[in-house]
């Protein structure tokens, strides 16, 4: 107390509290894994740690339009799969893309952020990684969203991802990331009335990636199908879908909803794949409500 006057002495706040912070961290097997995490909570708080993890062809800032709704809330960590974004050095394209080193870097990752638990949310390929890590991590996570993920890609959207080529590896290696990328955006990402800067900001970042890493991507896409290891799935689960979709089909669905013990899934008004790309907002108010009430502290939209 100074002149009567109360003291300004500084209140106690975490003391790494950061709004923007990117790490790094080396892989069982060497290579370099990059995130990004966005933290724009109450500096006195301790927030819970979200992850979003990205799907194919992709990196963490494919998750511009959701970040800032829920890094008001959470902790909100973006990571880059192993070959893709900034997580490229010493990456073995030829043999280490596979879902258990997928399933290491997540547990690397969380490892880092030194948290109990988390909630995860998967994107496309990123849910199909997730729902392996919930049914094989699940102690470490507190909930899993996935958004358009389906349980396997099925041969007939490979053959259509292949465009006309003899198979989809080849499409990638004969067109090229961003060409590649143009023609998936128009096939089953966006609807053709889109703001056409939309998927050609889409396709130029997913050309920064070599076309190499994507088909190493779909040599381990292809053959994976997590089917098997959804009844071990314990925590609760929102699945965020389009209607219609044309990757992930209304059986695989009816897989989910048999085989899921606690699951949600909402359609949203939309046929095309990229549901946090065309409706941010909505998809983050599910997200924000859906992990929220699970943490037993429901926060506003």
């Amino acid at each position: 107390m100074k002149n009567g006057l109360p003291s300004c002495a500084r209140p106690a706040s975490r003391p790494n509290s950061v709004t923007h912070q990117v790490r790094k961290l080396k892989a069982r097997d060497g290579a370099t894994l990059s995130y990004d995490i966005h933290d724009y909570t109450d500096p006195w708080t301790t927030p819970s740690t979200v992850i979003l993890q990205h799907g194919f062809g992709r990196s963490g800032r494919f998750w511009y339009g959701v970040i800032p709704a829920l890094a008001r809330h959470y902790r909100v960590v973006c990571p880059d799969f192993r070959g893709l974004g900034a997580s490229t050095e010493g990456v073995n394209l030829d043999h280490s893309l596979t879902l258990d080193n997928y399933l290491a870097d997540l547990n690397a990752i969380v490892d880092d952020l030194a948290v109990p638990s988390l909630h995860l949310v998967g994107e496309s390929l990123g849910g199909v990684v997730g729902f392996a890590f919930a049914a094989l991590q699940g102690a470490r996570l507190r909930t899993l969203t996935t958004l358009s993920s389906p349980l396997f890609i099925k041969p007939e959207v490979q053959r259509a991802f292949a465009f006309g080529h003899a198979s989809w590896e080849q499409a990638l290696e004969k067109m090229g990331s961003c060409e590649w990328s143009k023609q998936a955006n128009a096939a089953t990402r966006f609807p053709a009335d889109t703001d056409p800067r939309i998927p050609a900001w889409f396709a130029h970042e997913s050309g920064q990636n070599r076309v190499e890493a994507l088909m190493a991507m779909v040599r381990f896409a292809s053959g994976a199908d997590v089917t098997p290891l959804l009844e071990r799935i314990s925590v609760p689960v929102l699945g965020l879908y389009p209607t219609a979709g044309a990757v992930t089909s209304d059986e695989q669905l009816a897989v989910m909803r048999e085989k899921i013990r606690d699951l949600r899934i909402i359609h949203l008004p939309t046929a095309s794949h990229m549901t946090w790309i065309l409706e941010p907002a909505v998809c983050a108010r599910h997200i924000l409500e859906f992990i929220s009430a699970h943490d037993g502290s429901p926060r506003a939209t």
